[in-house]
């Protein structure tokens, strides 16, 4: 790149960090009603510039331009075809679904469209970070702490009784049909680029500190009266431990790159496998699920799974050599001399 093109390209980047910090500061701030369409706006505003910012490096200032509109600059829509080139990319329709949404919500967007898009922001977020990375180096947590990425909720499920009392038949219709397509992508995809499934999990515990909420729990043959009774426990594996041991892998190296940590050589499969031998994570269903159907067992492990191999990273860059040399050790696995060498101790 020239001197021209240089400072263009820094320009890009700069207002594309400040376009995402925008998006999720709004975003993040319960008491703000414009939410929705703030984060759809700013991000893909954030997207934008960082891809044009890709082009203007990878092709010349010329690649911003439309070739038959004299000084204009090409659309996002434009920007997402020539960089992801594959229509059918999880991260391609994750811009595609909310750059449809920041089209529209210059009309009208009710709050309760939160709780329908906040899985594909979630995962616009994510993949933000890692390609702004992947395509500038550049590691934005660096700027902003790397927790603030994760997005607050402070909507309610849907409730459609109270949507269709709330507003006119058009909007109730429209909320509905959005709410049907956005859910039908999500299951079709089954994609972390294009959702990330946000929960809260909330633990009992044995506890005297006043700032931890309290109650009593009551059996199924007192009457609760105001405390609190467990009615049933449901558990969708596929939601609580969805990544198998090459997916798993795949998230693992996705956590790393977006908290700018590298590791030589790449992590691989062995040391996955190694890893959730060492800390018995098959034995703990926090980490791993066990289907015992058919022949032999299957394994599927949950996102706490990834955290705790990112977060032992953290602590320790060598862990996963130091792990297969306690493994070896531990089973007797020792160096076989080569035939033929000397024995160093004559």
């Amino acid at each position: 790149m020239n001197t021209e093109e240089k400072n263009v390209y820094f320009q890009l980047l700069e207002k594309s960090q400040e376009a995402f910090v925008v998006a999720v500061e709004l975003y993040n701030k319960p008491t703000i009603k414009y939410r929705v369409e703030g984060f759809a706006f700013f991000v893909c505003n954030a997207w934008e510039l960082m891809l044009k910012a890709k082009l203007l490096k990878d092709k010349g200032m010329n690649s911003l331009f439309y070739k038959d509109k004299e000084g204009r600059t090409i659309s996002f829509e434009k920007c997402l075809q020539l960089v992801f080139t594959n229509e059918k990319d999880p991260l391609r329709k994750n811009l595609e679904r909310i750059l449809e949404l920041r089209n529209c919500s210059t009309h009208f967007v009710t709050q309760e469209y939160e709780m329908i898009y906040v899985t594909l922001f979630q995962a616009c977020a994510f993949n933000f970070v890692e390609k702004l990375f992947e395509f500038h180096g550049i590691n934005i947590t660096e700027r902003i702490p790397s927790h603030f990425i994760n997005l607050s909720i402070s909507q309610s499920p849907i409730d459609l009784d109270e949507i269709k009392s709330k507003y006119s038949v058009a909007v109730f219709n429209r909320l509905v049909k959005t709410n049907a397509l956005v859910s039908q992508s999500i299951q079709e995809e089954g994609n972390n680029r294009f959702s990330i499934c946000i929960k809260q999990d909330l633990q009992l515990v044995k506890s005297k500190d006043p700032s931890i909420p309290g109650f009593r729990l009551v059996g199924g043959s007192e009457k609760p009266d105001g405390n609190v009774m467990i009615v049933n426990k449901y558990k969708n594996v596929n939601e609580t431990h969805p990544l198998n041991r090459s997916k798993l892998l795949e998230m693992v190296r996705r956590l790393l790159q977006r908290n700018g940590i590298t590791i030589e050589p790449e992590i691989n499969k062995s040391n996955i496998q190694d890893f959730i031998a060492y800390f018995n994570l098959k034995d703990d269903d926090k980490y791993c699920y066990t289907n015992t159907i058919g022949q032999k067992p299957s394994y599927s492990y949950s996102m706490s799974a990834a955290e705790l191999i990112v977060s032992e990273v953290q602590k320790d860059n060598d862990i996963f050599k130091r792990i297969h040399e306690k493994m070896r050790l531990r089973d007797g696995k020792t160096k076989k001399p080569t035939p033929g060498a000397k024995d160093p101790r004559s």
